[in-house]
């Protein structure tokens, strides 16, 4: 599954994509990060694997600049929670941090390839919430111990 966002779908991520960075910095909402990029960067290439998974699905995109710490992006037609994960690493693994979310039933990996005007963004699979937090999966990638799968590892769409 793959979609192409151009200039404008950009746009209205970088506008969502403040807003929701200012409504997190002014509540105290953390950041659990496992990479070594900006906040800024890191909360761009997360809206813009949720904008790109909801257009593909024709799946509403909650777009409140609210603090979302500990919720889901989405809901799917028949209502499961979904939480994207994006990198802009090929080879990027589906990755979870150490605090498990109860809220989510599906993680979705979002691989972003950005080009001057345009982003190509592909979903190469899926994983429910207890095959990625299966004790077997627990690793360090650099930056303290996470859950990662690879991407053999998920599900197909």
């Amino acid at each position: 599954m793959e979609i192409v966002l151009n200039e404008i779908d950009l746009l209205t991520i970088n506008l969502l994509c403040n807003l929701r960075g200012l409504g997190s910095r002014l509540s105290g909402t953390t950041n659990l990060k496992a990479s070594k990029k900006s906040d800024i960067q890191i909360e761009f290439e997360g809206m813009v694997g949720e904008y790109a998974f909801c257009k593909t699905n024709n799946l509403f995109l909650e777009v409140s600049a609210q603090p979302r710490s500990g919720s889901y992006d989405c809901l799917t037609t028949n209502g499961n929670r979904v939480d994207i994960k994006s990198t802009a690493y090929k080879t990027g693994k589906l990755l979870g941090d150490l605090r498990r979310n109860p809220d989510i039933d599906i993680y979705v990996l979002a691989l972003l390839d950005e080009h001057p005007h345009y982003m190509r963004v592909s979903f190469p699979g899926f994983a429910y919430a207890d095959e990625l937090y299966d004790p077997t999966n627990l690793t360090n990638l650099g930056s303290g111990p996470v859950y990662a799968l690879t991407q053999d590892k998920l599900h197909s769409f």
